[in-house]
């Protein structure tokens, strides 16, 4: 169902479907059988073995799946997929889970939580990563009151980079 919606979504704003997801919406849109083999997986990084990237801020990147697409820098239009929990926590925080289109946002943009546009940047489109949001990056002092995040709190972010424009 995320795939048709990213689809109907890339064509309803203009996004143009990056080459790399072209396969993958296409070979399983409405089919009942197996899944497509996702063409975006590289040696580079598995689950078994992510590669890490530590941001010197602390901020830290852990790439799950390599992606063949077009690298994010700051200002670019995003397009993800991601669920959201505090650290140490297993309640579910934020999810693009359930929605009839992907997150859309551009890096660096005020209103976004500043440790997931940092944990985007240099990320090409199609990798799955887990970033690590510490509090000074994330709610910070206060929390977000009304919410499951308390004051000080690390967050931890899944996600998967649908697009870059």
């Amino acid at each position: 169902m995320l795939r048709e919606a990213t689809v109907r979504y890339l064509r309803a704003t203009d996004m143009k479907l990056p080459w790399i997801l072209l396969p993958l919406a296409v070979v399983g849109c409405g089919r009942k059988s197996a899944p497509a083999t996702p063409v975006v997986a590289t040696e580079a990084a598995s689950e078994a073995n992510p590669r890490t990237i530590d941001r010197g801020d602390g901020c830290v990147v852990e790439v799950t799946r390599e992606g063949a697409g077009r690298e994010a820098h700051v200002g670019d239009d995003v397009l993800v997929a991601y669920d959201a929990h505090v650290k140490d926590a297993e309640a579910t925080i934020a999810s693009t889970r359930g929605w009839d289109a992907p997150c859309r946002f551009r890096i660096g943009e005020r209103g976004t939580i500043s440790g997931l546009s940092r944990g985007l940047e240099g990320i090409r489109a199609g990798s799955k990563i887990r970033i690590e949001v510490p509090p000074a990056l994330g709610y910070g002092k206060d929390g977000c009151p009304g919410s499951n995040v308390p004051a000080d709190a690390t967050l931890v972010f899944e996600v998967e980079l649908l697009g870059v424009r």
